[in-house]
């Protein structure tokens, strides 16, 4: 939110040149009592990241957003790193109370460490445990993005993630990477002739169907929301994209657990 004059000048062109395209906005949220509010008129998703914030500072915040700006959603943004896996009960219960979306971003440089994914786990039984209760009583609990960047209720066989296919970065010098995650690999510039096709780039294809993911995925329960697991992950920590998902053993029992909160939704609330 530091350029807000800048953010107000991709909006405005956004505007001009698709139908209702939406725009978000990403931030810790530390200059909410000082940025230009009417640069981000056309903004209406914000995700607050909590990092090291109190949650009261983070309400504070939050508060502080939904008087000033015109945006439909917010969503609390937390990345597992040990302090925030030791109070993820705690941030749960503060979104779902105030009608906020979760968004849970794991601790990537934890990936290969056997010991963060036995607490990882705990944390996310827990939190379903969390979650069925509230669920059962009624309240609007949303699973979508409860690990990274998965939607865990996708069943379809072909990968809907349009990763290397129809998203990519666009960077300060309008060089183009496939990746919105990955910002070491550049495939193109937005001043190319066909500067579409700096976006596809099958080593960022998010699908199951790769000849490189093993042949137990192909047969796990899970596979249509994992598709393998993300290759820029696998890329990052082991420098090849092939094998199955860094977070195979949080995917396998996280993600049926996800789709029986959202089973959990479709029933009477309990009196």
């Amino acid at each position: 939110m530091l350029w807000t004059d800048r953010i107000r000048r991709v909006m405005d062109t956004v505007d001009a040149q698709t139908d209702g395209m939406q725009g978000l906005v990403n931030t810790n949220g530390d200059l909410v009592d000082k940025v230009n509010w009417d640069d981000l008129a056309a903004i209406q998703w914000m995700s607050i990241n909590i990092t090291d914030l109190t949650i009261d500072e983070l309400a504070r915040r939050m508060r502080v957003i939904q008087a000033r700006s015109n945006v439909i959603n917010q969503t609390v943004a937390v990345t597992l790193d040990e302090k925030n896996l030791a109070r993820i009960l705690d941030i749960a219960r503060f979104a779902i109370e105030n009608g906020y979306r979760l968004r849970y971003n794991k601790n990537l440089f934890e990936g290969q460490n056997a010991a963060y994914h036995r607490r990882l786990l705990k944390s996310y039984h827990a939190l379903c445990d969390l979650l069925e209760d509230y669920a059962q009583r009624g309240f609007d609990v949303h699973t979508t993005f409860m690990l990274d960047f998965l939607i865990p209720l996708w069943d379809r066989e072909a990968s809907p993630y349009p990763c290397g296919k129809r998203i990519a970065t666009v960077f300060p010098d309008g060089s183009v990477g496939p990746c919105i995650r990955e910002h070491a690999f550049k495939s193109g510039s937005i001043f190319d002739e066909d500067p579409l096709s700096a976006m596809q780039c099958a080593t960022y294809h998010y699908e199951v169907i790769q000849p490189d993911i093993p042949e137990e995925c192909h047969t796990c329960e899970v596979k249509t929301a994992c598709q393998g697991g993300c290759p820029r992950d696998k890329l990052l920590l082991t420098g090849n994209r092939a094998g199955k998902s860094i977070f195979c053993d949080v995917h396998r029992e996280i993600i049926p657990r996800l789709r029986a909160i959202e089973a959990l939704k479709q029933r009477p609330a309990a009196g």
